[in-house]
């Protein structure tokens, strides 16, 4: 690039251009005239002035990538698991948001919700804990409903759990998981579907689970038995030692469920 290097000014504005994109993304020209005009530096029409670039070129230029990328479905779900690596399974969107930051070239959290389908979708696709959603009950008329439109749009009453699944992750609007459809209409997906008068076959372990997401589904199960109210429950029926006590002898209920997690798995 072919730029007037005697011109102080400019050599100025287009390194701290370039270090400001690398930190924020690729500015619009409004953006970085604010900028520029705050800070003493050249606007877009002072450097295409001398430069001659437009805006887009100049971007190109300087080897800033596109701040509106477009990333495949893939792509998100490789960038969550890649973030995971740092912050665990359970990553929330707010860590994504940090980690991405210092990985300018991967999507951004709303960028794989508009992507996947929403932020806890994506994060079944690849592998992670899902975030429960506060406030939000599911009433047995939506699992009804999802069901039947299951069994509609894959054209036949006899389907997997499987198949419910994968159809589910095609869905624009969240549809009820299968672990919620078990909990609420008692057990299997299968028993469901008969309340439903829908003809089941049951898929089997291999159908269901990959390597993916039979994790996760553990991990719910042991956080929703680690429950704070079911270890009450216990405390109570067994006399154990009360919330005081784990809070003076080892910081809090879950840091001793931590420790006591430790010594079982030793044990066995």
């Amino acid at each position: 690039m072919h730029l007037a290097a005697e011109n102080k000014k400019l050599d100025k504005t287009l390194k701290i251009l370039k270090k400001y994109a690398e930190a924020n993304g690729w500015p619009s020209q409004k953006e970085w005239d604010e900028y520029a005009r705050e800070n003493n530096l050249y606007s877009f029409m002072g450097i295409y002035y001398i430069t001659k670039l437009n805006w887009e070129t100049l971007r190109q230029e300087l080897n800033i990538p596109p701040r509106n990328k477009t990333f495949s479905r893939d792509e998100c779900i490789q960038a969550l698991k890649q973030a995971a690596e740092e912050y665990g399974i359970f990553i929330k969107r707010s860590e994504y948001a940090e980690w991405q930051k210092n990985h300018r070239d991967m999507p951004t959290p709303a960028q794989i919700s508009r992507r996947c389908g929403g932020f806890n979708k994506a994060k079944e696709l690849a592998g992670l804990v899902p975030s429960r959603v506060l406030g939000r009950t599911i009433d047995d008329e939506e699992i009804y409903k999802a069901l039947y439109d299951c069994s509609k749009d894959l054209g036949k009453i006899k389907f997997s759990e499987a198949e419910y699944l994968e159809w589910r992750q095609k869905q624009k609007t969240e549809r009820p998981h299968i672990e919620t459809i078990r909990v609420r209409l008692g057990g299997f997906l299968p028993e469901a579907k008969k309340k439903l008068d829908l003809n089941t076959y049951y898929a089997g372990p291999q159908e269901k689970y990959n390597e993916t997401n039979w994790l996760p589904a553990v991990i719910r199960f042991i956080e929703d038995a680690l429950k704070l109210e079911n270890y009450e429950k216990w405390r109570q029926e067994n006399d154990g030692p009360s919330l005081s006590v784990l809070r003076r002898f080892s910081g809090g209920y879950n840091d001793a469920v931590k420790k006591a997690l430790i010594k079982y798995i030793e044990k066995k």
